[in-house]
């Protein structure tokens, strides 16, 4: 949007502006100009925590979704080292896989720490939406975990993506944000509970 001033005021609206100054005196006008400022000063502060919040409950959730599936073929690139999944991998994640090949697990692993940090870091910095982010990544975590029941006897490594994508949203939680997952979390959801003990048995240890 154009800022606002007393010329914008009578481009857009000629009659107006042909009232404003045959019918006012100067310091009338000058009232007008300085209440076109005020508005503007309003809009700019109003636009600037419409841009916070957006960034915080939709740009950065996105952000960290992505970063989580980039580990994810990083990840699944390290594990497998072979180009025969690669019609598996998404084309945006490719690259990603192939970085896999050639790193060790000391190498992997610290840039798996670094990225979850950075990422748990802003979040820290936009506490205040801190639990609508948080919500979102538990529904992703869900999301992840409905995928690994489906999927748990298909292709190996279709299984696998699944299965890493679930942990590393969890990992993210843990780690990242700095919340322990409870049963309070997946009331009415009991099958949580059950999936999760079919995967990893009943010392996962994953839900306090």
């Amino acid at each position: 949007m154009s800022s606002i001033t007393l010329m914008y005021v009578i481009d857009t609206e000629v009659s107006l502006g042909y009232k404003i100054f045959s019918d006012n005196k100067d310091h009338t006008i000058v009232c007008i100009s300085n209440t076109c400022r005020l508005l503007n000063k309003i809009t700019k502060e109003e636009n600037a925590k419409h841009r916070e919040k957006y960034f915080a409950i939709v740009d950065l959730p996105k952000k960290i979704k992505k970063s989580i599936k980039m580990l994810t073929y990083i990840n699944l690139g390290f594990r497998y080292k072979s180009e025969k999944y690669i019609s598996n991998v998404e084309k945006n994640y490719v690259d990603d896989y192939m970085i896999g090949f050639n790193m060790d697990r000391k190498e992997f692993g610290l840039h798996y720490q670094l990225t979850i940090d950075a990422l748990g870091e802003q979040i820290n910095n936009n506490n205040k939406y801190y639990d609508n982010i948080l919500q979102q990544m538990i529904t992703e975590f869900l999301i992840w975990l409905k995928f690994t029941r489906i999927y748990y006897t298909s292709q190996e490594f279709i299984c696998d993506f699944h299965t890493t994508m679930m942990i590393n949203t969890y990992t993210f939680i843990k780690c990242g944000m700095k919340y322990t997952l409870t049963k309070k979390d997946f009331e009415e959801k009991e099958y949580v509970l059950s999936v999760l003990e079919n995967l990893f048995g009943n010392d996962h240890r994953i839900i306090e």
